[in-house]
């Protein structure tokens, strides 16, 4: 029996209760032991780009539907 994708990351969050988006890559801040703040060159850096409303109401759909 084949385990689709979903039924994986529905089970791996089955017990999660609390969804975070980072709806900005912006922040004021500019720690220097922040992964984002550039000196890392695996991480991103911080940048002016936001989530649209539509990608923010399409996983929150997608976490209540698996979280449920």
């Amino acid at each position: 029996m084949r385990v689709s994708t979903f039924q994986i990351i529905k089970g791996r969050i089955a017990n999660v209760r609390k969804l975070l988006l980072e709806v900005s890559e912006d922040c004021n801040l500019r720690c220097r032991y922040c992964v984002y703040s550039g000196k890392f060159l695996d991480r991103r850096a911080h940048s002016n780009r936001l989530m649209s409303w539509d990608m923010a109401k399409k996983i929150h759909r997608l976490f209540l539907q698996l979280a449920g």
